[in-house]
């Protein structure tokens, strides 16, 4: 993997949401660093919901949550590549991790 890798996500409408600097990737999972966030409050208020219940041992509401993030479509562009996001979380507002397919 080459040093200052980027990926661009969207939302499934084409709407740009973030820069992501990729840090490590192990076959199929990404992890990185947001560079440029444009997600609105709800957005990321979905992800600070989803961090809360994981820290706090509340699984039974997860597979909501994640259906409710999954539903926004994120993909990811890479040069021309174009990659579909599944597993999308953030963690202390700057830590991004998701599978592509």
């Amino acid at each position: 993997m080459s040093e200052n890798r980027r990926l661009i996500l969207f939302s499934r409408v084409g709407e740009f949401m973030c820069s992501v600097e990729v840090l490590s990737q192990e076959e199929n999972i990404i992890s990185g660093r947001l560079i440029e966030n444009q997600m609105s409050e709800s957005i990321l208020n979905l992800f600070k919901e989803y961090e809360e219940l994981v820290n706090n041992v509340v699984f039974s509401m997860l597979d909501e949550l994640e259906d409710q993030i999954d539903k926004l479509g994120f993909y990811a562009i890479e040069s021309d590549l174009k990659y579909n996001i599944h597993q999308l979380q953030i963690m202390n507002e700057t830590d991004i991790a998701f599978k592509i397919l």
